[in-house]
């Protein structure tokens, strides 16, 4: 099995992916684990898979992923998260992942990620983070700065605290309408 460079486990069972499963495929440079039900990932999975170039996770359960779970692929190009469950992108998600150039996080449910969770990828193409209640589009390298603005303006953490504490505020003092401003005008 060291020598294996693909491996397509989609369309399982799994649930969830633990520590070092994968650590003896050394050689590996494409794992599809979509359609598999995972809910949750744990940190050290991927450990040893440090030729891996692709991954695909796409329409799972999941809602969380560990700042480090990416960690341990330092050769990953392209990553399929979407059709899952998240909410929050950690901004170290991709911290040692520069060699990505695709990322697929359409159709999830993300209301918090900030900038700093791609700034660092220098060969970034494309970013599809269409269908996410902050964002919603395609990004290529040519207008990635729209993008930017976008993730400061809607989706940094900051923002979503700041429109939970007054959503929060509102509906102690019962000012709260249904299309989330409040009564004086203010929101």
């Amino acid at each position: 099995l060291k020598k294996l460079k693909y491996l397509n486990l989609a369309n399982t069972d799994l649930k969830a992916i633990d520590e070092g499963v994968f650590s003896d495929l050394e050689e590996l440079v494409e794992l599809d684990l979509s359609d598999s039900d995972i809910q949750h990932i744990n940190e050290n999975a991927f450990q040893g898979l440090k030729a891996l170039k692709s991954l695909f996770l796409g329409a799972n359960k999941l809602s969380q992923l560990e700042a480090k779970t990416f960690n341990p692929l330092v050769s990953l190009e392209s990553i399929s998260l979407e059709l899952n469950h998240l909410v929050e992108i950690d901004d170290n998600l991709f911290a040692m992942t520069t060699k990505l150039a695709d990322i697929w996080l359409n159709g999830n449910k993300i209301i918090v990620m900030n900038w700093q969770v791609i700034e660092n990828i220098k060969s970034l193409g494309y970013i599809d983070v269409q269908n996410n209640p902050c964002v919603d589009g395609v990004y290529y390298t040519s207008n990635i700065n729209d993008l930017k603005t976008i993730l400061n303006e809607k989706c940094s953490k900051t923002i979503v605290e700041e429109v939970t504490e007054h959503i929060a505020v509102s509906r102690v003092k019962g000012e709260y309408r249904l299309d989330g401003s409040l009564d004086d005008g203010s929101f």
